[in-house]
């Protein structure tokens, strides 16, 4: 949080199977949010906000194994699109969801 982390989010990240919070809040990420996130099941608490992150959800493989995921923020970044219907279907524990100040469309 509040580096000066520049890139994307590796794609590697997703083979961090015991990984339970990925805090990278208030950086300089740039680029799309990898499918390959949807790989960590153990994941709770996923805060990506103040980055400059684009891209879609549309991938349904981000949301393949997010059941136990609790927090999901991402406000103020560079998302588009609409969110899947499945999204939250499988996203059953969660209880913190912002995505303010970002560009989605759609319904929810």
């Amino acid at each position: 949080e509040r580096n000066k982390l520049t890139g994307s989010i590796p794609t590697e990240l997703g083979t961090m199977a015991a990984l339970t919070l990925l805090q990278l809040s208030s950086n300089k990420i740039g680029g799309p949010l990898p499918s390959e996130i949807g790989n960590l099941s153990n994941l709770h608490t996923l805060d990506l906000e103040f980055n400059d992150i684009t891209g879609t959800l549309s991938s349904p493989d981000l949301f393949q194994n997010l059941g136990n995921l609790e927090v999901w923020n991402m406000p103020a970044n560079e998302m588009v699109g609409s969110l899947p219907d499945e999204a939250f279907e499988r996203m059953t524990s969660l209880t913190d969801f912002n995505i303010k100040f970002n560009r989605f469309s759609g319904t929810i």
